[in-house]
């Protein structure tokens, strides 16, 4: 997933350079197109990483849940009691 990621990245840079450096070169986009486009390339780097580091730490927790046994549980909450009554919430767990 990391080689995934830089390759991404370097792309990104590569084509976002090229697109740059000819329009610069032909004279047709304006300061403003240009600096749109530098920072939409930037935010979609900037996207690639932060989804690389959630998903390694998401990797990281798995692992960590496996190693130490942690049980997965499931939890409901029911309403008992009429309507206009005093009530009570229940709380049931329940391994998976």
């Amino acid at each position: 997933m990391k080689t995934v990621a830089i390759g991404f990245a370097a792309c990104t840079v590569v084509i976002a350079a090229l697109v740059v450096w000819s329009a610069r070169a032909s004279k047709d986009a304006t300061a403003l197109t240009l600096g749109t486009f530098v920072i939409l390339a930037l935010t979609l780097i900037v996207l690639v990483w932060y989804a690389y580091d959630t998903n390694s730490i998401a990797r990281v927790t798995r692992e960590r849940w496996l190693r130490e046994g942690v049980l997965s549980t499931t939890y409901g909450m029911q309403l008992i009691g009429e309507k206009g009554q005093a009530g009570r919430t229940l709380f049931r767990s329940s391994p998976e």
